[in-house]
C-alpha cells in the first residue's frame, strides 16, 4: 500500500491524497491510475433535508430545523476550498426546496450550478451540480422513478477534453432482499432510470459516454452485487464489469441502531475508478442527527479517469 501510495502521490500531486486519507474513516480503495489520462472526482451525500418524510418520521425534534443544514453547508466548501480535492460532479438526496436554494446560493459562490433537480415526495428530491470550470452541461432532465424514487439526470462535457459523461444524482426505496416485493420494486426503478437515460442519450454514441450513478440505493453492497448490479447490467449493455462500490463501508444509521452500507457511485466499463472512500461527518454514537452530525448518511468521494 506504501509503494502504490507513493506511486500515485508523484502521478497525482501529493495534495489530492493527503487529503485523502485525511478525510476518509473507511479504507480508502486504489486503483493504479494511467499516465497521461485526466481525471475528475464524485462527491455525493444524502443530506437529510429538514422537511423531509424521514426527519419527520424519525428526527421530529429536528423538522424545519435548518441550523442542521448550515453545518452541511459548511462540509461541502471545506472539501471544494481544496484545489487538489474539488469535486467535479455533486449528487446530492433529501434535498427539500428550502435546502435547494441554500444549497445552489453557497455552491454558486464555489463555481457549482445546478443541472437538474428532480422531487421525491415527501423525502424531498435529488439534486445534481456541476463545476462551471471543468464541464458544460448539454442535457438534463429529472424522472420520477415510481415506487417512491427519484432521479436527476445530466449529459455533461469536460472541457478539459471533451469526454461526455451521463451522471445522475438517484435515490432508490428498494428495501432489502429479505421480500420479493423489494427486489421487484428495485428492478421496476432501475428500468426506468434506463429508459430516462436512453432519452437524454438520444442522438449520442452511447458507447463514448461515461455512465455514472451516484446516491441512496437504500441496497447494501452485497445485495448490489448479487441483485441490483447483476439487473443493471442485464437491461444496460454500458455495465458489464464487475463493480468497485463501498463494500463494508458505513454509509448510513438507521432508527434500529443498524450500520449499513445503503449508499454507492457506480460507474460504466469505460471509465477507471481511481480511488473512493466514504466518510460520516462527526462522531453519533447515539445513531441521532444534531447540530454536528448534519446527516445519518456519509459522504461518498470518488475519483475517475478515462479508460
Amino acid at each position: 500500500m506504501k509503494k502504490s501510495f507513493f506511486i500515485m502521490s508523484l502521478f497525482l500531486g501529493i495534495g489530492l491524497f493527503d487529503n485523502v486519507y485525511a478525510a476518509a474513516k473507511s479504507k480508502p480503495m486504489f486503483n493504479k491510475p494511467m499516465l497521461g489520462k485526466p481525471m475528475f472526482s464524485v462527491f455525493s451525500w444524502n443530506i437529510l433535508g429538514p422537511n423531509t418524510q424521514d426527519v419527520d418520521s424519525f428526527f421530529p425534534e429536528k423538522k424545519g430545523d435548518y441550523s442542521r443544514l448550515n453545518q452541511t453547508l459548511k462540509h461541502i466548501p471545506n472539501y471544494a476550498d481544496k484545489a487538489s480535492f474539488m469535486p467535479s460532479i455533486l449528487s446530492f438526496q433529501e434535498v427539500d426546496q428550502i435546502s435547494r436554494k441554500k444549497l445552489g446560493n453557497a455552491l454558486k459562490a464555489k463555481g457549482y450550478v445546478e443541472v437538474a433537480y428532480q422531487p421525491k415526495g415527501r423525502n424531498g428530491g435529488t439534486v445534481l451540480y456541476v463545476k462551471q470550470s471543468d464541464f458544460k452541461v448539454i442535457k438534463r432532465g429529472g424522472i420520477d422513478l415510481g415506487d417512491g424514487g427519484s432521479a436527476a439526470l445530466g449529459l455533461l462535457q469536460s472541457k478539459k477534453t471533451n469526454t461526455k459523461i451521463l451522471a445522475s444524482s438517484l435515490h432508490l426505496s428498494r428495501g432489502d432482499d429479505s421480500r420479493t416485493d423489494n427486489i421487484q420494486k428495485g428492478e421496476r426503478q432501475l428500468t426506468k432510470l434506463q429508459a430516462a437515460s436512453q432519452k437524454i442519450l438520444a442522438g449520442e454514441n452511447s458507447k463514448k459516454v461515461h455512465k455514472i450513478f451516484a446516491g441512496d440505493f437504500n441496497t447494501n453492497a452485497q445485495e448490489m452485487k448479487t441483485s441490483s448490479l447483476g439487473f443493471l447490467q442485464r437491461i444496460d449493455n454500458d455495465f458489464k464489469k464487475y463493480f468497485d462500490i463501498f463494500a463494508g463501508a458505513t454509509t448510513s444509521n438507521d432508527v434500529s441502531g443498524q450500520r449499513k452500507g445503503i449508499d454507492h457511485i457506480v460507474s460504466s466499463d469505460n471509465l477507471l475508478k481511481v480511488c473512493q472512500f466514504s466518510k460520516i461527518i462527526g462522531n453519533n454514537p447515539g445513531k441521532r442527527i444534531h447540530d454536528q452530525v448534519p446527516s445519518d448518511h456519509a459522504v461518498l468521494y470518488a475519483v475517475f479517469q478515462d479508460q
